[in-house]
């Protein structure tokens, strides 16, 4: 293959390719209140570099392999110059957008139930996410 074919092939996929810098296990959920308002803390076992995006889902995991898109979806974007190990953040539903923190519905709205919700953390995109934290 000609060098430029393999430049203007890597231009065109690059765009569609997403990127996990972190591994399974390096997002911890440490806190988790569904009582008004919803509100979870994690913490970093890595050092994360500045604008990694991670997002937190309440929406449940189908048999079929995807996510349910029922409920919500929240972004979180590491802040400039990154975040050390053992660094804990908490997101509080009335934060309306701080901290790094965006808010989105998939289908629905992101609200933490009292009994039988669950809180997944991953990378990538929604249809094929790689996921850093299951609870």
């Amino acid at each position: 293959m000609k060098p430029s074919f393999l430049l203007f092939l890597m231009g065109i996929l690059m765009p569609f390719y997403t990127r996990a810098s972190l591994n399974p296990g390096d997002v911890v959920i440490i806190e988790y209140n569904s009582e008004n308002p919803d509100q979870f803390s994690f913490l970093f076992l890595a050092d994360v570099p500045e604008n990694e995006v991670i997002y937190f889902t309440d929406c449940g995991w189908s048999k079929d392999g995807l996510f349910r898109r029922s409920e919500g979806l929240i972004k979180y974007i590491v802040p400039i110059r990154g975040l050390s190990a053992g660094t804990v953040i908490t997101y509080t539903a009335d934060q309306k957008n701080d901290n790094g923190f965006t808010t989105t519905g998939v289908d629905g709205f992101f609200g933490l139930a009292q009994g039988g919700d669950q809180l997944l953390v991953f990378q990538g995109n929604f249809d094929s996410p790689v996921f850093l934290f299951l609870d």
